[in-house]
């Protein structure tokens, strides 16, 4: 069967039966509206009629052509479901918040100029967290602790981990890395990146959960998850310094020909988007796997799962910074493989539950 619909002076259709269903149901057919069904007699539309015979005839609508509308938002509701478009219901959608919320950050970045540094970092650990947000589904307790753990690593544990680089044994590392050891030498510059930047920096985003998380232990990657914000914390910290030295490079392209300063800023500009789009998922990557091990060490009570997950990180983390001395496609390859052991260890985790001494994988 076939619908023709009339209303306001047009005809429309031809239509089958679950599209005029459809659109009753959807409450788009005004009142007084009429219906013809195989190109039968007219009569007045009721919700009952879309399944029945035609029974009751009535005069057709006036086909005079319609002259200009006189309400464009009255025509459009003909067409347009503005009242669900506009509901609070969907505009209270965390999903439809989070798009909202990061279409029109950037905007407001430009608007506050002298705090941009810090609010792009701010605003791709954001982006970052809401995609980990709608993967793990951590519970509103979870990421309350969450947020509280990264602002923990951002402010008190960067300053201590500053600290901790003047010791004697920890700055001879670091010595290295900056070039002012006389006997340097590859093996050396990897383990000082390993031993010295590895280390302390995984051991800086692992500490508020080591401090405050041992009781709130809920399930596996829900403490992933802390450690991935706990290092969000981190790498935003890290972007304001990245931001400044940026910005002093960017200086130094005032005395350059117009060709260099174009090449050399392009350079600069992606060099600045890896550290504020990829550096921060990296370091992420690092503090979740190292919690899922620290998670076995609270759950077994065996201390050997926080030293093989603070080498193993700090190892991760090592490689990673030295490929970057070498090539860009190596660092590539490390960096994606951090990412990858991430959501395998996320696999991990949902298949071990809520108690983790009985874990039991079925490998297909």
């Amino acid at each position: 069967m076939q619908y023709h619909l009339s209303w306001n002076n047009n005809i429309y259709g031809p239509c089958s039966r679950e599209e005029v269903r459809n659109l009753y149901e959807r409450k788009m057919i005004p009142a007084g509206a009429f219906i013809s069904v195989d190109n039968g007699p007219w009569q007045t539309f009721e919700g009952g009629i879309i399944d029945a015979a035609p029974k009751m005839k009535c005069p057709p609508p006036p086909l005079t052509k319609p002259g200009p509308p006189r309400n464009m938002v009255a025509v459009s509701q003909n067409f347009i479901p503005w009242g669900e478009i506009f509901s609070l219901r969907f505009i209270k959608k965390k999903s439809v918040m989070l798009v909202l919320i990061f279409a029109g950050l950037p905007f407001l970045i430009l608007a506050v100029a002298k705090f941009t540094f810090v609010i792009w970092g701010i605003y791709f650990c954001l982006v970052w967290a809401g995609v980990f947000c709608l993967l793990l589904r951590p519970s509103e307790m979870t990421v309350k602790s969450s947020i509280r753990y990264g602002l923990f690593t951002a402010l008190i544990g960067i300053p201590f981990l500053l600290l901790a680089q003047r010791l004697p044994v920890i700055s001879s590392f670091y010595d290295v890395l900056a070039g002012r050891s006389t006997n340097q030498n590859f093996f050396r510059i990897v383990t000082g990146f390993i031993l010295g930047v590895g280390v302390c920096e995984e051991l800086t985003k692992i500490l508020p959960l080591v401090l405050f998380a041992r009781k709130k232990i809920c399930s596996v990657n829900s403490f992933i998850f802390m450690g991935i914000i706990s290092g969000f914390g981190f790498a935003v910290a890290e972007n304001i310094d990245y931001g400044k030295r940026c910005g002093l490079q960017m200086r130094s392209l005032a005395g350059l020909s117009p060709e260099i300063s174009i090449v050399k800023y392009a350079e600069l500009l992606s060099i600045q988007l890896l550290r504020f789009i990829s550096l921060p998922l990296f370091h992420a990557a690092w503090s979740g796997i190292f919690a899922w091990f620290v998670c076995n060490y609270f759950r077994k009570k065996d201390f050997s799962y926080f030293w093989m997950g603070l080498f193993f990180t700090a190892i991760l983390h090592g490689v990673y910074d030295a490929s970057c001395m070498i090539s860009i496609y190596l660092s590539f390859a490390v960096g994606i493989t951090c990412v990858y052991l991430l959501l395998a260890f996320f696999t991990l985790g949902s298949h071990e539950g809520d108690d983790i001494l009985n874990l039991k994988l079925n490998l297909k």
